[in-house]
């Protein structure tokens, strides 16, 4: 059983590796190297011996993935394959430790199930594979820190989790879910270990999550409740939206049109794949079985009762339920790069169903389904992909844009659109001079008219059709024109599918009487 579960990871990884270069760099993904390549923001650092050392890269986003790719980014340099091959291996060996937790809460046949479900869901390849959330460690430190309490080593498990804390606030969702699931389904031995054990465990393990969480609590003392102030608003407005993102996230669609462009994209390519023959004699397929089977999983309970699964479902479904909650109540959230964040999850709770679903002839048959609706919608991310390339901030146009741009230039990039910071900064090490300039609608005209008297600008923006801030291009030429400036384009950036996406340009001053 083991080596099926290390087929399934090494499965996820070359899955992985093929998807990587068929999109862009998200202007999210690499954010974790602004501390790499340029000076860490005063705000968000201490000092050590004279050395300012960075905490934070947002007042909710620790430097731990910072840490992690510093002697990787020593070594390699910045590509799509050194930002994500790392957190493909992250991935990878997510699915190993969550196969070793599942055994031991659920038993050999669960764990195994649950394993397979999650080494092929589209949406825990995609979102681990260009981890713009970020979510790839915040998976890993949650399975390990379970694994390393259920091998009743809390200390460890705990510090994993304030670790957790610390590179992405919001594992206070989990926190919340891993609560309710252990008093649940595992309140009795808690009680135990407490009597044994007392007051000195509980204090261990709150030492240990707090010095996981360190730079985290450090951070919020030198500016007060900096994080719960960035990110902390309830609301429940759009709570039937997160309810449907939560369905295409289980059932792997949410991304489609969003990193993978539709199959309505003009100028398809030519090219021809293993996926695209698949896609082509098998048809389109958009959404997989899982989220029929985890409502199986819930109205199967009296099946799964008294299997040893039992404890483990509830385990997961307690989990996921409050940390799906503490999630929708909050503004801003409830993207499918929040919603995954509650996996590995229900996979366990499905593989506790499938395990006891007898004759065991037909629970091969179903499972086996599963993975192949599964590994149907991977198949169709990958054809769309290579025949009609990526969307949005994912456009493979940044490439080419990229190659454009001189690390040694000392021109002033001012960036019109949201979305070509981050990944820009990234690929020339920080060594571009980009101003973000976004949103120009909202910008005075003064404003505006002091970004075109600046000497030796440049203004970065999409073309008309793709603006994320609809208008800015047309608002900055009104202006511009008006202030007796003309337009010099110096060079337009398609995507691998030839549709024109990136616009590069000076404004240069008329000569008065021209």
């Amino acid at each position: 059983m083991g080596k099926i579960v290390g087929a399934s990871a090494l499965l996820f990884f070359l899955l992985g590796l093929a998807f990587i270069p068929c999109a862009g760099i998200q202007t999210d993904e690499p954010f974790f190297s602004v501390p790499i390549y340029q000076p860490p923001a005063k705000e968000y650092c201490i000092s050590v011996f004279h050395h300012q050392i960075p905490l934070m890269i947002f007042p909710y986003t620790g430097t731990l993935k910072s840490l992690l790719y510093w002697p990787i980014l020593s070594v390699f340099p910045p590509t799509p394959y050194s930002l994500r091959i790392p957190v493909v291996v992250i991935g990878s060996l997510t699915i190993l430790l969550f196969y070793s937790l599942a055994r031991r809460m659920a038993g050999e046949r669960a764990a195994v199930i649950a394993a397979l479900l999650l080494a092929t869901d589209p949406s825990f390849l995609l979102t681990d594979t260009f981890d713009w959330g970020p979510v790839a460690i915040e998976h890993l430190l949650l399975v390990s820190g379970a694994l390393l309490i259920v091998l009743r080593r809390p200390a460890p498990g705990f510090f994993c989790f304030g670790l957790a804390l610390w590179n992405k606030a919001i594992f206070v969702w989990a926190l919340a879910g891993l609560a309710a699931g252990a008093a649940l389904a595992y309140g009795p031995e808690i009680r135990r270990s407490l009597r044994s054990r007392g007051l000195r465990t509980c204090v261990v393990c709150l030492v240990a999550l707090l010095a996981g969480a360190l730079p985290l609590i450090v951070y919020n003392f030198r500016a007060p409740n900096a994080t719960m102030r960035a990110n902390v608003h309830l609301s429940t407005e759009d709570f039937q939206v997160k309810l449907i993102s939560f369905r295409q996230t289980a059932d792997g669609s949410a991304l489609f049109g969003f990193i993978a462009s539709p199959e309505t994209e003009p100028f398809p390519k030519t090219t021809r794949s293993i996926p695209l023959w698949i896609r082509d004699h098998l048809g389109p397929h958009h959404s997989t079985l899982s989220g029929l089977a985890l409502l199986f999983a819930l109205l199967a309970a009296p099946l799964w009762w008294r299997s040893p699964g039992r404890r483990a479902a509830l385990f997961a479904i307690a989990f996921s339920l409050v940390a799906f909650l503490a999630m929708a109540f909050t503004r801003y959230t409830g993207y499918a790069h929040h919603i995954v964040l509650l996996w590995p999850m229900p996979q366990l709770l499905a593989g506790v169903a499938l395990a006891a679903l007898r004759p065991r002839s037909f629970a091969a048959l179903a499972i086996a389904v599963l993975l192949g609706s599964n590994l149907l919608v991977v198949n169709q991310y990958l054809a769309q992909l290579q025949r009609y390339g990526a969307y949005g901030f994912f456009t493979d146009a940044l490439y080419p844009l990229s190659a454009s741009l001189s690390d040694s230039s000392s021109d002033t990039i001012f960036l019109v659109d949201w979305g070509v910071w981050g990944n820009l900064n990234f690929l020339h090490r920080g060594r571009l001079h980009l101003q973000p300039a976004w949103p120009i609608p909202a910008r005075s005209q003064a404003e505006i008219e002091t970004l075109l008297a600046t000497p030796h600008a440049l203004f970065l923006d999409r073309v008309e059709s793709r603006e994320y801030y609809r208008g800015s291009g047309a608002r900055l030429g009104a202006i511009a024109a008006a202030a007796g400036y003309r337009k010099e384009i110096v060079g337009t950036f398609p995507d691998s599918n030839g549709r024109p996406i990136f616009e590069l340009a000076r404004w240069v001053r008329i000569p008065p009487g021209a």
